[in-house]
């Protein structure tokens, strides 16, 4: 299971926007938001938030066999709209999980306060409801040896696979 965070700016794990949607593991350079946004980490001093970074790239994370997105905040608000409701596109990177077999994206009511369809979503999904939607066991995955195909490929290959499933939560955040 990979567990992610997003950015504001619709980044996950330091997949800054522009990325190849196709990615591997890589050396890339933090932008000024991520770097700000980070500078809690460093006693406040922007000048130890490093400028590069390794991180997974998303054709890495999208091989994991589960994937569990964790947003919170307000300021996440305009990146989960995108994420959830936006086009695939590698300005906002994290929307590349919308072709994920198997993503979940767990979010507060400030972070989905952008989603035109958050109704929807908390019906869908609550588990209380009576008759919640069935979906057929995933057979097991075999490990990937090769970059995965393009995202417009992988959504003409399969078409109906995918399910981004949308939670929208009261969060307790300590």
């Amino acid at each position: 299971m990979q567990i992610l965070g997003i950015g504001a700016d619709g980044h996950i794990g330091f997949n800054e926007p522009g990325v190849s949607l196709v990615s591997r593991t890589h050396v890339d350079t933090l932008t000024a938001q991520t770097r700000q946004d980070n500078m809690r980490f460093f006693d406040s001093d922007i000048t130890k938030v490093p400028t590069k970074c390794i991180t997974q790239g998303l054709g890495t994370i999208m091989e994991a066999q589960q994937v569990l997105l964790i947003a919170t905040g307000s300021n996440k608000a305009r990146a989960v709209k995108e994420l959830v409701e936006g086009a695939v596109s590698s300005r906002w990177p994290a929307t590349i999980l919308q072709l994920h077999p198997d993503a979940i994206v767990l979010v507060d009511e400030a972070a989905a306060a952008q989603l035109e369809l958050a109704d929807f979503y908390r019906e869908r999904w609550n588990p209380a409801l009576s008759h919640p939607p069935a979906f057929p066991p995933r057979p097991p995955r075999r490990a990937q040896t090769k970059v995965p195909d393009p995202p417009s490929r992988l959504a003409t290959a399969n078409p109906g696979k995918f399910s981004l499933k949308v939670l929208v939560k009261a969060l307790a955040v300590t």
